[in-house]
């Protein structure tokens, strides 16, 4: 501290003075003796409520609040009280409320009460509560504050926007009579009655002013072009982000080790800047990105200096809702409202615990409500792979996995039943039906826990054309062609599947139009392991792409080629070209690309014509990906250029 002590000399006149307080300081953390002057002086400006008859000062300048340069919204005197104002009060009260002069009185309130009100556009509340509060009420009776400690005097549930924002300085000298002992406090009397009544009263003519400036900034933002406009106002968004970070001087959060629950708050030498930016810098679009941090890790993380939301895709909310493209544009607004939900929770002043207690809860609907109605083949591949250890888990997560791939599939289980059963039509001909079969483990299932002779049962006792049997892994693993497991599935002809194998083959159905019957023709013809392994993994060798990709690539190569002779049809030969070119597509032939063309037009809804030979479309290229969105991986432009979310080109 030697170093600040030498620059910080104390001016001779203010030791001059009746009254001072000298405070030294030890034993600080390093940074906190690197401190500079400018920072102290802004440390010490955040630390000074509204309006303090409390003083600092510093090298002999006198510390003012921070909150002092705060914009106001609203600033008027209780004498400029409208007169229909004073007409409902008397309406309510009968005490004939009147002005005089620069005062409001009554038949009770003869003194009469006076003050100066201010509405500004940031909220009060921060850390200088911790010294006095700067929003509120603050009555004075004869000069003495008597309400400290109840910023609006007793009365509750009034509008929070106004609130937070509202500094009232009211003199109010008939209270002296009804003062309290020995803490200073009014109790109940008629002239308290009155006083209130008219203090709801100016806290209903604040408000009134600050919904005018809302309503007025709202009418500005309406009448801005589209590419200006901003329709997710700042006061949901940036302000209560802002709020809620400036609130407290320390970053106590919800979470069980003290840390916030979805947001990652700056570092202190930086918290000062991002609160400054959030409510004064033009809106940063905010980005969205998918990274996997574990099941039980939370939904998302939120970045408000990066304007970064970080979506953790092993949850399993996120695993249900990622497959469709328009469904993690939902996720992504849905990830939004939940993280900014703890923000405004904490801009009200909701203690941390109630928030950590309330947003747990939540996170356990979410995840259960994904289990109970799943529609993603990424989360129910991921269910397999949860459910490795877990007996009654993976044969749940197997049935849903055979529905994923086409199978009408019903559980059984219980004794003498195989986990379950799964039937593909396929016309003309007869249907095929397999049984299912899951051997949870920790490790590697035993080969009499496995039971090749009872599974071979189960599919003569349902008449059934084959075994499906996942497990984690098999014995004898490393030496398949000796193993016993091997050369028992062969004989009871159970297909052996990985559990990691089939959740491969269930997440990629989708982009790789994998079906019941592609699963059948491994199912009903090879049975051990490692053979079953290799099948998969020729499932992915040819061809060494996704449909989705391809779908994608015909669009972007069409647009391509928009205004390029226009004059001249678009034909399948020059975007095969293109494609071919491009070398994402390996071994890639023309009769692929008319397949997918085919099944692109099938599904564009109308936007794109083909006949097999050239291309027709109908609409934009932005269109033709939203209406193609199920068959071609691509970024969706919306319908309206908004100033929120940062958007991948089209294409992307």
């Amino acid at each position: 501290m030697s170093n600040l002590i030498a620059k910080c000399s104390i001016p001779a006149a203010d030791l001059a003075g009746p009254h001072w307080t000298l405070a030294l300081i030890e034993k600080l953390k390093p940074k906190a003796s690197e401190i500079t002057l400018g920072r102290l002086k802004w440390v010490l400006s955040t630390a000074m409520p509204l309006e303090s008859s409390f003083h600092l000062c510093l090298n002999g300048a006198e510390i003012r609040s921070s909150k002092d340069a705060f914009e106001d919204v609203a600033n008027f005197k209780v004498s400029d009280l409208p007169k229909e104002r004073l007409v409902s009060l008397n309406e309510k009260t009968g005490d004939n409320f009147r002005k005089e002069g620069d005062r409001i009185v009554s038949n009770t309130l003869k003194l009469g009460v006076s003050g100066q009100i201010r509405v500004t556009e940031r909220p009060l509340p921060g850390k200088s509560d911790d010294l006095l509060r700067s929003h509120g009420f603050f009555v004075r009776v004869r000069g003495r504050l008597i309400n400290e400690e109840e910023p609006f005097f007793g009365m509750t549930r009034l509008h929070y926007g106004t609130e937070s924002r509202l500094n009232a300085q009211i003199y109010a000298d008939d209270l002296d009579d009804v003062i309290t002992a020995p803490r200073e406090g009014v109790g109940r009397s008629p002239i308290k009655e009155k006083f209130e009544a008219l203090l709801l009263e100016i806290f209903q003519y604040a408000r009134q002013r600050y919904e005018e400036f809302l309503d007025e900034a709202n009418r500005k933002e309406h009448q801005k072009k589209e590419h200006e406009r901003t329709f997710v106002n700042a006061g949901l968004v940036e302000r209560p982000m802002a709020t809620a970070l400036s609130r407290r001087a320390d970053t106590s959060g919800a979470d069980a080790d003290n840390t916030w629950f979805y947001t990652e708050v700056p570092p202190e030498d930086r918290l000062s800047s991002v609160v400054e930016r959030l409510y004064s810098a033009p809106r940063s679009l905010f980005s969205y990105r998918y990274s996997g941090s574990g099941k039980g890790s939370r939904l998302v993380r939120f970045d408000p200096e990066a304007s970064t939301f970080t979506i953790n895709s092993d949850h399993p909310f996120a695993a249900a809702h990622m497959d469709d493209q328009r469904a993690r544009l939902l996720l992504e607004d849905f990830v939004t409202a939940e993280a900014l939900l703890e923000t405004q929770l904490r801009a009200v002043g909701v203690a941390p615990q109630a928030i950590g207690e309330v947003l747990e809860e939540r996170d356990k609907l979410l995840r259960s409500l994904a289990q109970d109605h799943p529609y993603s083949h990424t989360g129910i591949a991921q269910a397999l792979i949860d459910a490795s250890n877990d007996e009654h888990d993976l044969e749940l997560a197997l049935v849903a996995a055979a529905r994923a791939l086409g199978f009408v599939a019903k559980h059984l289980s219980g004794a003498d039943e195989p986990d379950g059963v799964a039937r593909y039509s396929a016309y003309p001909g007869k249907p095929i039906l397999i049984t299912l079969e899951a051997k949870s483990s920790a490790t590697v299932p035993s080969l009499s826990a496995i039971d090749f002779a009872g599974l071979s049962e189960h599919r003569t006792d349902k008449d059934a054309d084959g075994v499906l049997l996942v497990a984690p892994s098999y014995p004898g693993s490393t030496k398949p062609e000796d193993s016993a497991a091997a050369n028992r599935a062969v004989e009871q002809r159970v297909s052996c599947w990985t559990v990691a194998d089939l959740a491969r083959v269930v997440k990629a159905a989708e982009a790789r139009h994998f079906n019941a019957e592609t699963v059948c023709s491994i199912v009903l013809n090879i049975f051990r392991p490692a053979e079953v392994e290799t099948a998969v993994e020729k499932l992915f060798s040819s061809p060494a792409w996704d449909q989705q990709a391809l779908a994608s690539a015909i669009i972007s190569a069409l647009e391509g080629m928009a205004n390029l002779l226009p004059d001249m049809e678009r034909r399948v030969d020059a975007v095969a070209n293109e494609i071919a070119r491009s070398g994402s597509f390996p071994g890639i032939l023309g009769e692929d690309i008319v397949k997918a063309s085919t099944d692109l037009a099938h599904s564009s809804q109308g936007a794109l014509l083909f006949d097999g030979a050239v291309y027709h479309v109908f609409t934009s290229y932005d269109e033709l990906r939203r209406r193609a969105a199920a068959v071609a991986d691509a970024g969706l432009s919306p319908l309206r250029k908004g100033r929120f979310k940062l958007l991948p080109e089209a294409g992307e």
